[in-house]
């Protein structure tokens, strides 16, 4: 039988990781960076098993069983899509909305170096820097004496996994949800075809 290998612990791990980052997101661009990061890094688990189990007997089978299953989920084939359209297109659909309760633009440090303005957006408030020229970029800005909400979502989400009714989760809430479906979709997997790697790797 196959050991399990670190290969899959440390997808997972990554991918454990991302979404913590994201959870503790300070500004709309750190939010999608780690999303977008859980999302492709998600998507290849099932690539790493299906690369280490392969060759052990019966794997194939149930490997069919189990794509099926992921073919004809909703939580899954939105997970699937969601890395698709990041892969081609560079970004994922997201709905974004800010709340400004307090915001004196007089009163903002830590201007950048060439900053030409302040710009407002759905995602946040942002520092303009090389406006208007190949070199501008948007710089979100952290200050203390703003006080606003920005909320990000998913514009469309599944409606079901597993056979149960979602409610309408956070876009948070449906990545842990998904995460824990590929945990146990490996431990499933090492338990039935693999042993335990003894070895300690770091």
């Amino acid at each position: 039988m196959t050991p399990i290998s670190y290969n899959s612990k440390r997808k997972l791990q990554e991918c454990h990781t991302h979404l913590e980052l994201a959870s503790k997101s300070k500004d709309s661009l750190e939010f999608e960076t780690h999303l977008y990061s859980f999302i492709t890094t998600a998507r290849s688990i099932t690539w790493v098993i299906q690369k280490e189990l392969a060759k052990e007997p019966g794997f194939a089978s149930w490997w069919e069983e189990k794509q099926l299953f992921m073919e004809n989920d909703e939580l899954c084939k939105f997970f699937v899509e969601l890395r698709n359209k990041i892969e081609k297109e560079g970004a994922a659909p997201i709905i974004a909305q800010t709340e400004i309760k307090r915001i004196d633009t007089r009163q903002l440090m830590n201007k950048p170096e060439n900053t030409t303005g302040i710009v407002i957006t759905g995602k946040g408030i942002f520092w303009v820097v090389n406006g208007k020229s190949p070199k501008e970029m948007l710089v979100p800005i952290h200050d203390k004496t703003i006080s606003a909400v920005t909320k990000l979502a998913f514009p469309n989400f599944p409606k079901k996994h597993k056979g149960k009714i979602l409610q309408r989760l956070s876009s948070i809430s449906l990545c842990e949800l998904y995460y824990k479906f590929l945990s146990d979709l490996v431990v499933e997997a090492f338990e039935k075809f693999s042993i335990i790697n003894e070895k300690k790797e770091i």
